[in-house]
């Protein structure tokens, strides 16, 4: 069915929700990276901190390298890099069992059983010296670990350093981090609901059920604000609708009676050319009046489902009543009947719709031609003429109203227009398709009325 609304347009751009995530995100990532910088800067400060946590590193590293060279022994050097350094590892009882001092550093004497850990941190002439004693089991195989390092600027404590930040920047906060961010994202949701409700109300909304208001919700405040001016917006659209189409309908049912006087004046006046010509005038004039009361009534329909109307007593009876209108104009009126059950809808609106369609079609048809007026099969009444026919990129634009594809002829463009609103008031619509042979063929496709208990 043709609809009255606008087109309706994809909106642009990310949507709200989207936008908010992506800027809770991206909070959330600053916030990491300034952790982690803290972090940084506190321990780069604490030399104390970072030397003993790289004795420990390095403890446990040559421990497993030990215990790996008892069962595959390799050549591999415990120190691969160039850094200054001295180790010295014994067993549970107190034999040696690696010794590399290239340096001839000074290292921690030999420990007892009973010492678990031990650490030394000292500055000499901008060069700081690390030694210290680490207990380490390996599938339950203790081993004692003497180990001095030296060395200058950060670059020896970065494997501490990097150890500090995992373990006390990266692990507490990355799951903190996502927690905290899946909590934001699902409030935010859960406070755009009543936007999203808001939207999908929006979309509902119909020039013809003017009555229709938006939900407002209990909170948020702003929200129910803006639905709440949106609503008083409506209302006022709905007045100034209602005016204009009570304008209308009492504009169109004023000039009646003048018009009446006017046939009646012109009725009286001698036979001539001029005197048909104001005769014409006035019978356009009248149907341009009338069209006007059906438009303003068409606009002001609502549903018509529980109304039944039959569509071939319809259909004949106008084809009757109009057929000599077309001979007046030179063509013929015809009427089939293929079949119909009752359909949905007012016999009155039904009639005014179709009447516009055999008008329009008489008024296009061309001359010695019939315009065949046809009911069924099935809930739908047609018509169908001979005239140049209506192009495929102009059927959405003939419903629209004072739209004429020829404006040499007769008629105000109101006929299809109104057709349409009846029908979607009976809840149909107006087909328009190529006839065989040439012309149009306009339906009104109704919806079978329900059978009556």
């Amino acid at each position: 069915m043709p609809d009255s609304r606008p087109p309706e347009i994809a909106p642009r751009g990310a949507r709200l929700f989207y936008q908010i995530a992506l800027r809770l995100l991206a909070v959330t990532a600053i916030f990491m990276v300034l952790e982690i910088l803290i972090v940084v800067a506190m321990y780069v400060h604490d030399e104390d901190t970072l030397g003993e946590d790289l004795i420990s590193l390095e403890s446990q590293r040559i421990a497993e390298l030990v215990h790996e060279r008892r069962t595959n022994p390799a050549s591999t050097p415990v120190f691969a890099d160039a850094a200054a350094r001295a180790v010295s590892v014994f067993d549970e009882r107190g034999a040696l069992v690696l010794s590399e001092n290239p340096g001839h550093m000074p290292l921690p004497e030999a420990p007892h059983a009973d010492l678990h850990a031990l650490t030394a941190h000292e500055q000499r002439e901008g060069q700081y010296f690390i030694s210290g004693i680490r207990r380490i089991e390996i599938d339950g195989d203790p081993l004692w670990v003497v180990l001095a390092i030296s060395g200058r600027g950060l670059q020896p404590l970065l494997p501490a350093l990097y150890k500090e930040v995992v373990d006390h920047a990266l692990l507490p906060l990355i799951p903190l981090s996502l927690l905290l961010l899946v909590f934001n994202v699902a409030m935010v949701r859960r406070m755009l609901t009543p936007l999203e409700r808001a939207m999908r109300d929006v979309e509902a909304l119909d020039p013809n059920s003017m009555d229709r208001r938006l939900q407002v919700p209990e909170s948020p405040v702003e929200v129910r604000s803006l639905l709440s001016a949106v609503n008083r917006a409506l209302g006022r659209l709905e007045r100034t609708m209602s005016t204009l189409r009570q304008f209308t309908a009492d504009a169109a049912h004023e000039l009646r009676t003048p018009l009446a006087v006017m046939t009646l004046t012109i009725d009286r006046l001698p036979a001539s050319a001029e005197t048909r010509k104001l005769r014409e005038d006035v019978a356009a004039m009248s149907r341009l009046i009338a069209q006007m009361l059906d438009l303003a009534r068409a606009d002001a329909l609502q549903d018509m489902g529980e109304s039944q109307a039959d569509p071939h007593l319809l259909a004949s009876n106008l084809a009757a009543e109009m057929a000599p209108l077309a001979f007046s104009r030179g063509k013929r009126l015809s009427y089939v009947n293929h079949g119909s059950p009752p359909v949905q809808g007012q016999s009155e609106l039904l009639e005014r719709a179709l009447r516009n369609l055999i008008e329009n079609a008489l008024t296009h048809t061309a001359p010695d031609t019939e315009v065949e007026l046809s009911v069924g099969p099935g809930p739908r009444i047609s018509v169908r003429d001979h005239g140049p026919g209506i192009p495929a990129q102009l059927r959405d634009q003939v419903f629209d109203r004072f739209w004429r594809v020829d404006r040499r002829l007769s008629g105000a463009g109101l006929g299809l227009a109104i057709a349409r609103n009846i029908m979607a008031a009976c809840g149909g619509e107006v087909r328009i398709s190529d006839a065989d042979g040439g012309g149009a063929m306009v339906s009104l496709e109704l919806l079978a009325a329900p059978p009556q208990s």
